[in-house]
């Protein structure tokens, strides 16, 4: 097939964008949330997720204790004019 002027050169079939957001305000403070206690568990806190442009609560659960580990939380940082979550996890005992 001879090419001209008007035919393109790359044809996009089925073409689709994702747009992803970032919050610009940090989340708002959170709720009070009542602590569980249970022996050989710890309680992690709750914290936000940034869903479909908006702040959205996930509760506190309990989880196994790691005697050789510490749980460090999640927070929030700022980067810039965004904010981004920094997930929490297990970290060695020093």
């Amino acid at each position: 097939m001879k090419r001209s002027a008007s035919t393109p050169a790359v044809a996009l079939a089925n073409a689709y964008i994702t747009v992803v957001t970032r919050p610009r305000e940090p989340p708002p403070p959170p709720p009070l949330e009542p602590v569980q206690t249970r022996a050989g568990w710890l309680w992690v806190g709750g914290h936000y997720e940034w869903r479909q442009r908006e702040y959205v609560w996930v509760g506190g659960r309990l989880v196994p204790e790691r005697h050789d580990r510490i749980w460090r939380e999640g927070h929030w940082r700022r980067h810039g004019h965004v904010y981004r979550w920094h997930r929490g996890g297990w970290q060695p005992r020093r």
